[in-house]
Parts: C-alpha cells; structure tokens; sequence
C-alpha cells in the first residue's frame, strides 16, 4: 500500500507563502490531480513531495513514513518534469537506463529494465536515437520511460505535457491513463489545462493561492463546485454568473436578476432569508435558446457568435450582467448577431452562491 499524505503542509519563499496549510490524502494506486492557475502552489507542493523543496511546516508520508528529512533519492519517487531534461549526447537507451547506471545496478539488469520500460511505451524502435532526432511526443516519453525503470513507489508528473501541441497532447492523455491502468501506480499529476485534470483523474484536488479549495471526483467538481472559484475554473466554456437577489424560499428558490426579471432557481437545503444578495452561476451548456423551463427564463441580444463544428457558442448581451453570457448549443446553430432571445434553463441547473463565494446548493 502507498498512500501519499500531506498534513498541514506550508512552503514560504520569504514572506511568500506559496503553499498554506495543504492537507491531502493520495489514496494507494489513485491518480490525483492538483490543478490551479499559474501561481497557485501546485508544482511547489509536488516538489514538496519529492524532497526537492525544504518543508517550512507540516509534514509528508509516503507509505506512512513521515519523509520530512529523507532525501529526496530515498523517498521512493519518481518525477517527470516539464521539460524532458534529457542528455542530448546520449541515446534513448542511455537516457532512460542513466539513473539505474550511476546507482550501481548491474549491467544486464539495467539492460533488462531499459526494454522493458520501452516495451511498456512502444518505442522500442527509438533507443538507439538521439534526442534531436525525437519528437516532443517521443521525447515525452522517454522521459517516462526513465522516471518507469526505477520501479517507484509513487509517479509524480508536473505539467509534463505542456510543451506539447494539442494533438499531441491528447495522444500523450491517453498513453498516460494506460501506463496508469497497466502498472497500477499511485500518481499526483500538475497541471493547469482543466481538460487533462477532467479526463485523467481518479480525484482532483483544486488549488488557488496557496490553498486547496475542493477535493473530488471530475463529476463532483463540475456538478457541486464549492465555490465561485471552482465553479468558474473547472468546465469550458466557463460558468456564467449573474449577481442577484433571493426573492423567495419555498424551498425552491425565486431569484430576482433585477431589471424586473425573476426566475425560478434551485432548490436550497438550507436557505438564506429572501432578500439576501446571491450570486446565480449557470453553465452554458445548461442554457437554452428558446423554449420553456418552468419560468426561469430572461432576454438578450446575440452579440457573438462562434461556429466551432461540434458545437455553437453564442454570446449573448443581457442587460442584468456586464458580461456577455455564454450559450453552447449543438452543432452549427442558425442563430444571427443582433438577434433578440430569449434563455432558458430548468431550475435544477442553476448554482447558487453566497456574496462571499461559497455555494448555498
């Protein structure tokens, strides 16, 4: 069993507190991950994990062991990084095999580890090539293939397929789940493109200034953000939010969007007086052109519009909102700018939150 647990972790850079009081558990052969904006403290606190970075307080276990003085080599880990960081005068072979080299590993089973792990990424036919003669995607891998042979106890990747095109970048998505499924391997995994975090994750773990803001599944997360943050982070296009007024709880809501709009919105478990100023965030594949949803509906003009193939996001002017709200509709809408619409959303769709971010749904 290898579990990854963080109790009270903080990391500050001078008066920069990077990393404020993080308490996480990676639970045994789960694939976590951490993801935030640029800043954010993720990379930072997976560098923590490996031992790169000094703790200034909190504690890391791997295993159960506390590892707040073991050295990074001994901790059982093994970190794929942003760049490849490969030796550009070595073969593939000699990249991926140079760790277990200088550990004193035998030949014939460095030998033996090196075929295996590129068996294992299908590029069996690359060791005897140089860096430069490898793409992003094939370098990528060998970077793997290096950070494979050291059997670790826990992966750690940070943002490892950012320097990759998005075709490549999709590619190297799948190849990652499946090394995730053949080993059945513990992994945290950095990034901040919320697509690799959605489709990738057992859990993800949100980060925003230092600190985690929610911890679940990618469904948990995308249907009941904890807060504004999250809600407006995770899910593209992003969530619209409307600034509002509760006008009656009963116990579904009536939501007064101003202008002398009211719509029907969710139901609250525990509300809030009416009166109370909330915000209503709505997803814009939730929204409607058109229709009927049980009167929770208001008007714009189309002010945008974009044909994507799959889909048609159309930006619509309200006059409850200083922002454009965003429509997705399927395929290739026959929708023209200057139109005037009506949107529409069944209540159930609709996230409620406080002035001061938190959810009330």
């Amino acid at each position: 069993m290898t579990s990854v647990e963080l109790r009270n972790l903080s990391k500050d850079f001078g008066k920069v507190e990077a990393v404020r009081d993080v308490s996480l558990s990676v639970h045994d052969r789960e694939f976590l991950v951490l993801v935030g904006p640029s800043g954010c403290g993720k990379s930072t606190a997976l560098r923590l994990i490996a031992g790169l970075e000094e703790i200034t307080r909190g504690d890391v276990s791997i295993g159960g062991k506390i590892m707040n003085t073991v050295p990074a080599a001994d901790r059982g880990v093994a970190m794929v990084f942003q760049s490849y960081a490969l030796y550009p005068h070595m073969s593939v072979r000699e990249n991926i095999g140079f760790g277990l080299k200088m550990a004193g590993v035998p030949v014939a089973e460095v030998r033996e580890s090196v075929a295996s792990a590129a068996a294992t990424l299908q590029i069996d036919d690359l060791l005897d090539r140089r860096p430069r003669e490898l793409s992003g995607g094939q370098k990528q891998r060998v970077a793997i293939g290096r950070a494979i042979v050291k059997k670790p106890d826990v992966f750690l990747f940070d943002e490892p397929l950012s320097n990759l095109d998005a075709d490549l970048r999709a590619k190297m998505r799948v190849e990652i789940a499946r090394l995730h499924r053949d080993l059945r391997s513990t992994v945290v995994y950095v990034t901040h493109d919320q697509v690799e975090a959605m489709t990738l994750a057992d859990r993800i773990a949100v980060m925003h200034k230092g600190k985690i803001e929610q911890v679940g599944s990618p469904d948990e997360l995308y249907e009941r953000p904890a807060n504004i943050f999250v809600a407006g982070f995770l899910g593209q296009p992003k969530m619209n939010f409307l600034d509002a007024e509760l006008a009656a709880v009963d116990p579904e809501s009536r939501v007064d969007l101003g202008q002398g709009v009211v719509v029907a919105g969710p139901k609250l478990e525990a509300p809030p007086p009416a009166g109370t100023s909330v915000v209503l965030g709505l997803r814009p594949d939730a929204l409607q052109i058109g229709g009927n949803a049980d009167g929770s509906s208001f008007s714009g003009t189309v002010e945008l519009v974009e044909h994507l193939g799959n889909e048609t996001l159309v930006h619509v002017r309200v006059p409850q909102s200083s922002e454009l709200v965003t429509v997705s509709q399927p395929k290739k809408a026959a929708i023209d700018v200057n139109t005037a619409v009506d949107l529409t959303f069944e209540p159930a769709e609709g996230h409620l939150f406080a002035t001061n971010g938190l959810r009330l749904t």
